[in-house]
């Protein structure tokens, strides 16, 4: 719903929603440009900017997707014993990354732990 109302353009070239702009004139009592104070605008709707947001998920989702079935299509690759022995140092560094990834994750778990513990003992104390 937010994304789909109407925006504004001003004269500043800033843009903003048209109820956002209404709320902010009502609440200072001015007709100004909330960003740079312009003392004076015109205000130029705008319905494309909905558009652009919506082709910018899209994109946004389809990368992500063509990003997960690549990934998901090189691991089933590797479950096979053949493909491993023949790019032996691809599949090292794969193995690296998750590897130092679960690493990472077991120290940041370990730090905030001791951080409790530490805690509740000077609580006792």
């Amino acid at each position: 719903d937010f994304c789909e109302r109407p925006q504004v353009i001003l004269s500043c070239s800033h843009v903003f929603h048209r109820g956002c702009l209404h709320s902010y004139e009502r609440f200072s009592g001015k007709r100004h440009c909330p960003l740079c104070r312009c003392p004076s605008y015109d205000a130029t709707i705008h319905h494309g900017g909905f558009v652009v947001w919506r082709t910018k998920c899209a994109s946004r989702i389809q990368k992500a997707w063509r990003g997960y079935q690549s990934r998901k299509e090189l691991y089933d690759q590797f479950r096979n014993p053949k493909v491993r022995s023949e790019a032996p140092v691809l599949h090292r560094r794969i193995c690296g990354r998750a590897l130092h990834a679960v690493g990472d994750k077991m120290e940041r778990a370990c730090e905030e732990r001791e951080d409790a513990l530490d805690r509740f003992l000077e609580e006792l104390d």
